[in-house]
């Protein structure tokens, strides 16, 4: 009778603590310590700015998108797509960046590995390229102004932006059907 009266008491505890420990881990708490990394990571006060810049191939040559996503930490940028259909010959199939006067910024054809789906179109691609998106999009450092990245430009803007726009619009283009379409940016 004594073990059964033990056994039924360390279950009731063991509810207990499990119930406790549940309700603890959902409603937060003030005093939550600062060795938690996920809470360390937005303590910083940088704030970094980023770009999105969406190239959509819609017309009776070429269909799909192109899409460049980086931020000012570093020149890296993220690039990801799909074609769906239009390429006529995945051989000679080349894919790059052109700035507003349509000369050739970067050649993306190695850094995809664009695999086909053999319906004239492409699988889903992605890589990270070393090109600064920000001198892609608004010129080469001497069209722009980009301030300090800790917010402390001396025009007093918090972001430390003072960017303008090229004259006119870089491209993602094509070969194999030659088609281009214009890189413009994402609003959030």
């Amino acid at each position: 009778m004594f073990t059964k009266t033990s056994y039924f008491a360390l279950v009731l505890i063991f509810l207990f603590a499990i119930i406790k420990e549940s309700i603890g881990g959902i409603i937060p708490k003030n005093d939550i310590s600062l060795a938690n990394p996920l809470i360390k990571r937005h303590e910083d006060k940088v704030c970094y700015d980023y770009l999105v810049l969406t190239a959509t191939f819609d017309d009776s040559k070429l269909t799909g998108v192109v899409t460049l996503a980086g931020d000012d930490s570093r020149p890296v940028t993220f690039v990801y797509g799909l074609f769906s259909h239009g390429i006529e010959d995945p051989d000679k199939f080349c894919i790059f960046l052109e700035d507003c006067n349509h000369n050739v910024v970067y050649n993306l054809t190695k850094e995809l590995d664009l695999k086909f789906d053999g319906h004239g179109g492409t699988k889903p691609f992605c890589a990270y390229i070393d090109l600064d998106i920000f001198d892609y999009f608004y010129g080469n450092g001497d069209d722009y102004k980009h301030g300090d990245k800790h917010g402390d430009d001396k025009h007093g803007d918090k972001h430390g932006d003072k960017r303008k726009r090229q004259a006119g619009v870089p491209y993602v283009s094509t070969s194999s059907p030659a088609d281009s379409a214009p890189a413009t940016q994402a609003m959030p």
